[in-house]
């Protein structure tokens, strides 16, 4: 009862400080977040999710390779699947750099008088995708701009010659017309929940980088954006402290990287809480089945049991958030670095027992192994066309047509068991 209770007050909070839009002072263990009147869409979950924390999946190259009906589709999935959203890059390396095209279109970008300025049709693109998560209930983290091939220094591509365009252009200079831009095309979405800066800064991770952020943060802020602005580090060896005490930071997003085991990326957690003394998300953990050379031979092709220890390895250090990868999803099927290649006309089906063993890692009991929103009026009770998968996020399921609905059209009758030793039968 008492967890049923919790979980009712998380909801309703979260609820009324949606809606209303603006919070004052949020606290994380005594400490004030670095703005004090930001929305909080760190802290959003999905009606249709089954987290006690939000998890993402990761699609950094989704807006520049995938069509709408993919991404359609995708979003889909994602709610099906128990997520809340995805992290996506607005510019990324290749092929989504913006002297590429995008799908079925034109150039993404140009530089024009030493600004990066994004297409019209691209714009268009990126707008009609965040419609269909805005339809689906799903949340877009967007990356504004990958550190490792847009600001000095970055290694990213190297010898690409189309990103050799593009590499370092994204500078102290430019910046603060570049955050306009993103604020003025994309921060009044409803699809898109926060600002996500860095990327893989392995080559580049210097002071005045940071000063290159600090810029684009300010000027995110000037524009009026109240969304939260997080930073995506780069692994430790590059050093993932380095960030602590930014003021612009409203919660940090360690990458631990694909080369090393559970426990190690547990402490890291750790470490970055104990540093930054803002909230945690988990950036970037081994991605499914990826396969690349620059990943160590000992790491390569991880399954269902590594991405299942280093979500455990997330929740037992207390991470606000997780953001999931599969090696297909992350480049949109390109099939490079990926043991089982996706095809992203059927993007649905790269979904599978990976996706269902970290949403059962981070599942909330107070939901007693239902969707969290399901009936409870935060943003009216969902009806689905299908059921969920059996097996799904470690709960056996099993639908059938109820017709019963609750007020809307037949919804699915699900009979549901789960790890808390509970069974009914209620309406997803």
């Amino acid at each position: 009862m008492e967890i049923a209770v919790r979980g009712w007050l998380r909801w309703l909070s979260v609820g009324l400080l949606i809606a209303l839009g603006v919070v004052v002072g949020l606290q994380f263990d005594g400490q004030s977040s670095a703005s004090a009147t930001v929305v909080p869409g760190s802290q959003y979950i999905a009606p249709t999710a089954w987290t006690e924390v939000p998890v993402y999946d990761t699609a950094w190259q989704m807006f520049g390779q995938a069509s709408v009906e993919q991404a359609d589709e995708y979003f889909e999935a994602l709610k099906l699947n128990g997520f809340t959203g995805t992290w996506a890059g607005v510019i990324h390396h290749a092929p989504a750099t913006y002297a590429h095209n995008y799908n079925g279109g034109g150039q993404i970008g140009s530089l024009v008088d030493g600004e990066i300025v994004l297409s019209e049709g691209y714009v268009t693109r990126m707008i009609d995708i965040l419609d269909v998560a805005e339809v689906h209930g799903m949340k877009v983290g967007l990356v504004v701009g990958w550190q490792n091939l847009f600001l000095p220094g970055g290694g990213a591509d190297n010898g690409n010659p189309v990103s050799n365009q593009v590499r370092g252009t994204l500078t102290v200079d430019n910046a603060a017309a570049y955050g306009e831009q993103m604020v003025d095309l994309f921060g009044d979405h409803p699809a898109v929940s926060m600002w996500v800066f860095g990327g893989d800064a392995g080559t580049n991770n210097t002071e005045e980088n940071i000063e290159v952020w600090r810029v684009m943060a300010a000027a995110v802020r000037a524009a009026g954006s109240t969304l939260e602005i997080t930073y995506h580090t780069p692994t430790s060896p590059f050093d993932q402290l380095n960030y602590a005490g930014e003021e612009w930071l409203d919660f940090i997003a360690p990458e631990t990287g694909h080369g090393q085991h559970a426990e190690e990326t547990e402490a890291e957690l750790v470490a970055a809480a104990n540093a930054y003394q803002i909230p945690v998300w988990q950036g970037e953990p081994r991605y499914f089945n990826i396969n690349f050379n620059w990943v160590p031979a000992a790491f390569r092709d991880p399954g269902v049991d590594e991405v299942e220890a280093d979500a455990q390895a997330a929740e037992n250090a207390g991470v606000a958030g997780y953001v999931y990868g599969d090696a297909g999803r992350w480049n949109w099927c390109q099939g490079w670095g990926d043991s089982s290649p996706c095809d992203p006309d059927e993007i649905a089906d790269s979904f599978g027992a990976g996706e269902a063993a970290v949403i059962a890692v981070f599942a909330n009991p107070a939901c007693n192994g239902m969707p969290c929103g399901a009936g409870t009026g935060l943003g009216g009770s969902p009806s689905f066309g299908a059921p969920p998968q059996a097996g799904w996020g470690g709960f056996e399921v099993t639908a059938a047509p109820s017709g019963v609905g609750e007020g809307a059209s037949p919804g699915w009758g699900l009979a549901v068991t789960n790890d808390l030793g509970g069974a009914g039968t209620d309406i997803w």
